[in-house]
């Protein structure tokens, strides 16, 4: 079989970028990672509370998920706490 130039460049760099995804997709398997849905209006509470913090929203969201807890019942609620 005859191949045209740089085939076998391209076919070395088509195996790596199979190796790299399926190593990502292997990682991704490994993690957990929360997923935070919040309504429109919850969203625009959480964004003024951190602008008046003088943090930005996506450092309060990060810190509004650390104090989500779930209850035996399956509900969410987090406990009262200051932005910092």
């Amino acid at each position: 079989m005859i191949f045209a130039p740089g085939f076998g460049e391209r076919e070395q760099r088509r195996r790596d970028a199979l190796t790299r995804q399926e190593r990502w997709l292997a990682q991704q398997q490994d993690e957990l990672r929360p997923e935070l849905r919040l309504a429109a209006d919850v969203r625009r509470r959480l964004r003024a509370v951190a602008g008046r913090a003088g943090i930005s929203p996506e450092q309060g969201r990060a810190q509004f998920a650390e104090h989500a807890r779930m209850n035996d019942d399956g509900m969410v609620r987090v406990d009262p706490f200051l932005p910092r």
